[in-house]
């Protein structure tokens, strides 16, 4: 996520200690998360690409209460492709940075890959 924030000229980091995800200065731009049930682990991430970020007022988004939220849209001073671009190249991003050699998209309505080295 930092490198696809990186291509919008937008400055992402790591959280800092305890706080996990992407962040834009104190705002999250970008979330991830581990799951293990009967001996499955599933993780996955969201990166708030364009959202109507007025919802996240309703919620203590990630458990967060003295951070704020941000999306690739507010932070980039260009105007973004279709969503469907920027998915393409978060997956171009991770599969560069670890090494995948191939992808199968399982439902690209979810995101959901299967990556093998």
């Amino acid at each position: 996520m930092v490198r696809l924030s990186s291509l919008y000229n937008v400055k992402a980091h790591a959280g800092e200690s305890g706080q996990t995800g992407v962040w834009v200065g104190s705002r999250k731009i970008g979330a991830i998360g581990m799951r293990i049930s009967s001996g499955i682990t599933s993780q996955g991430l969201a990166f708030n690409i364009d959202p109507d970020l007025s919802f996240f007022k309703h919620i203590v988004p990630c458990g967060i209460t003295d951070k704020g939220v941000t999306s690739l849209g507010m932070e980039a001073e260009m105007e973004l492709p279709e969503d469907e671009v920027i998915h393409e190249q978060l997956v171009s991003c991770f599969t560069q940075l670890f090494g995948y050699e191939h992808v199968v998209w399982k439902d690209r309505e979810f995101f959901s890959l299967e990556l093998s080295y």
